[in-house]
C-alpha cells in the first residue's frame, strides 16, 4: 500500500492534461477550527497552506502551464461548483483554506 506522499499525483495529472481536462476538483474528509464549520460541512476552498516536506513539489514550470500563486482556484470552475451543489440541495460555504501537513501530527493548540 501506498502512503498519500508517495503517489505520483505529477504522473496523474500530466496524463489528464494530455487528455484535454482543463479542470479538477479534489475532494478530502477532514477537520475545521471554525465552530460555525461543524462536521458534514461543505466547503468550497479558494486557498492552500501546503506544510508537507516528504512530497516532491507537484509542479515544476516544465510540467504543467502556469498556475497562480495568488489565486489558485479557478474562479469560473468555484461558480460552478457552488451552483452544482445548491441544485442538489447540499449546503456549502464559498471560500476557505485546506491545510495540508504531513502526519501523522501531534499538534500543540499553539500549532494549529
Amino acid at each position: 500500500m501506498l502512503s498519500p506522499s508517495d503517489i505520483n499525483y505529477r504522473a496523474n495529472i500530466d496524463v489528464l492534461k494530455r487528455a484535454g481536462v482543463t479542470d479538477l476538483v479534489s475532494l478530502s474528509a477532514c477537520g475545521s477550527f471554525r465552530e460555525e464549520l461543524p462536521p458534514g460541512t461543505f466547503v468550497l476552498v479558494d486557498q492552500f497552506v501546503d506544510r508537507t516536506y516528504g512530497a516532491k513539489v507537484l509542479f515544476s514550470a516544465e510540467a504543467a502551464s502556469p498556475m497562480s500563486r495568488c489565486h489558485p482556484v479557478s474562479p469560473r470552475l468555484h461558480v460552478h461548483l457552488a451552483a452544482a451543489a445548491k441544485a442538489e440541495g447540499i449546503a456549502a460555504v464559498q471560500g476557505g483554506t485546506y491545510v495540508c501537513m504531513e502526519g501523522p501530527q501531534f499538534s500543540s493548540l499553539a500549532e494549529s
